[in-house]
């Protein structure tokens, strides 16, 4: 059995030896503007989601099937600033009429308030009351 300080060593090795990841080339953009108390480099997870996120927004735009507004928070702002491999769909959704709503509130945490390319820029008060107009609420 190894004591506890042997333990504690044992971890900071392990944690520090394992390979940090970094995803697609889409995203690397992102890396330099993630929140300082975030690791160096940007999530391997946010890439895939870009993609399936995208077909989504195609399929709502293709289908004719438009919701009436999309809320973006926490980390969904980010498809809405420069750079974002959604930004196509989603110009394209906004001229159809729906409603882009990007938390102000989320911009300025992650830094991205001067970086917004679609949408309204609104509180979360605007989010929650259109939730509360919708009939129904989808959440991805």
């Amino acid at each position: 059995m190894l004591d506890p300080g042997a333990r504690a060593a044992r971890r900071s090795t392990d944690h520090s030896t394992k390979r940090k990841e970094t995803c697609s080339d889409t995203c690397r953009q992102y890396r330099d503007s993630r929140h300082p108390r975030r690791h160096g480099g940007c999530y391997p997870r946010i890439a895939p989601y870009h993609t399936l996120i995208v077909k989504y927004f195609q399929i709502l735009l293709d289908d004719g099937k438009l919701p009436a507004a999309i809320c973006f928070y926490a980390e969904g702002v980010r498809l809405a600033c420069a750079g974002s491999p959604a930004l196509d769909v989603l110009r394209a959704l906004e001229a159809a009429g729906v409603r882009l709503i990007v938390c102000t509130t989320c911009l300025n945490f992650y830094g991205l308030v001067e970086q917004r390319a679609v949408g309204l820029a609104g509180s979360m008060g605007d989010i929650v009351e259109a939730q509360w107009r919708a009939d129904k609420v989808i959440t991805i």
